[in-house]
């Protein structure tokens, strides 16, 4: 994966195996906030704001989320 202190990449666990939802976060340091800069738009918000949670430890608001898409 791509991530580290600044960015976020997160991909389904089975991402070769037909799955290809994936997200893409940035820290925007000014703001204080991550940022979605990409989302599969093919799985529902809530997918992506779930498992960024629970592997991260930190939810996407929805609004960056749809912005995203």
């Amino acid at each position: 994966m791509e991530s580290d202190h600044a960015k976020y990449l997160g991909k389904c666990k089975v991402f070769r195996e037909g799955c290809k939802w994936l997200i893409r976060l940035t820290l925007r340091k000014r703001k204080d906030l991550w940022e979605v800069r990409k989302a599969d738009v093919s799985v529902p918000i809530k997918v992506l704001r779930t498992a960024t949670e629970s592997s991260y430890g930190f939810m996407p608001s929805y609004r960056k989320t749809w912005k995203a898409k």
